[in-house]
């Protein structure tokens, strides 16, 4: 059933590149669900000045299959160390967003 308010935070996966390796590491973020216009004024908010950690920071809520608990350091760190995860993040959080899932 569909529940008009929906949950506030969801999971979803996030293929994390790492330079070196054939295949990304997937690990399972948790992300804090936007509506419209709280989605619409997050992405107007970021602008070429933004950094990783500003643009992912407000939809990260949690992580599982890091070696480290989350924290706002350990973003930072896992932004840092691995340039391509904030693409990562940012797909895999608009993808669900925007997306319509067909399951079986």
């Amino acid at each position: 059933m569909l529940k008009l308010t929906p949950a506030p935070t969801f999971w979803a996966h996030v293929d994390i590149s790492i330079a070196g390796q054939e295949q990304p590491a997937r690990i399972e973020v948790e992300f804090r669900h936007m509506g419209r216009e709280a989605l619409n004024a997050w992405m107007a908010g970021l602008d070429p000045g933004s950094t990783y950690v500003e643009a992912v920071t407000p939809m990260v809520v949690n992580w599982r299959g890091v070696d480290t608990p989350f924290s706002a350091q350990a973003l930072a760190a896992l932004l840092e160390g691995y340039p391509l995860a904030a693409r990562g993040l940012l797909d895999a959080f608009v993808r669900e967003c925007t997306e319509a899932k067909a399951k079986n």
